[in-house]
């Protein structure tokens, strides 16, 4: 088990360019990455790294080229929110879910593998089953900004009151306008007592 332990590691790609190396990122593309302040909890949300260069390269291999596996090396990523997550004192550890079209089309749900490394990570409950997508939208990617600020609205909903009063972790890989968290958390926002403090891998200011 300790051999195989070790080849793993040592066989391990980087989740940008493929590269033998024994991190998430090689040398080279880790430096590229640009991490970002832990931040402040009030402000509701908190990113672990810029949307970009290699973070960029990573999580479009990891949403649109069927690479699922990429997912738990990049949750890696928030390692240095952790704490700061902790003090929160978190109840649940929720993604944003994916409908159920687009989850039939890519077989995993990013936001939801993620969602479960950090639940993982902080010995935190994941519920995969309180908030749904009611309404199959376009992908954010593909829209431009205006259409994106629209896009998400009124497409969450709850399914059972299991988030009543509770303080919950919204996770999703990428904020961009920030549309889609908003979505979801005015969709949680029907759960009495529900507090909500959103965490994404990467944030992007395009």
């Amino acid at each position: 088990m300790i051999l195989l332990g070790w080849a793993r590691r040592f066989f391990q790609r980087c989740a940008a360019c493929n590269a033998s190396c024994a991190a998430a990122f090689c040398p080279s593309c880790a430096l590229s990455l640009c991490r970002l302040p832990t931040g402040d909890v009030t402000t509701g949300h908190l990113s672990g790294y810029a949307y970009g260069g290699a973070m960029a390269q990573a999580i479009r291999r990891a949403k649109y080229q069927g690479r699922a596996e990429l997912c738990r090396p990049l949750a890696s990523g928030l390692t240095h929110l952790h704490d700061t997550l902790r003090g929160w004192s978190p109840d649940v550890v929720v993604p944003v879910p994916s409908h159920s079209q687009r989850l039939a089309e890519r077989g995993y749900n990013p936001a939801g593998l993620l969602a479960a490394e950090l639940a993982r990570a902080l010995a935190v409950p994941l519920d995969l089953s309180s908030l749904r997508r009611s309404r199959h939208t376009t992908a954010q990617a593909s829209l431009p900004r205006a259409a994106r600020l629209q896009s998400p609205r009124g497409s969450f909903a709850l399914t059972a009151n299991g988030l009543t009063g509770a303080r919950i972790l919204l996770v999703d890989d990428v904020r961009t306008t920030g549309a889609t968290l908003e979505a979801a958390r005015t969709a949680i926002a029907a759960a009495p007592g529900a507090q909500c403090l959103c965490v994404t891998l990467a944030l992007s200011e395009t």
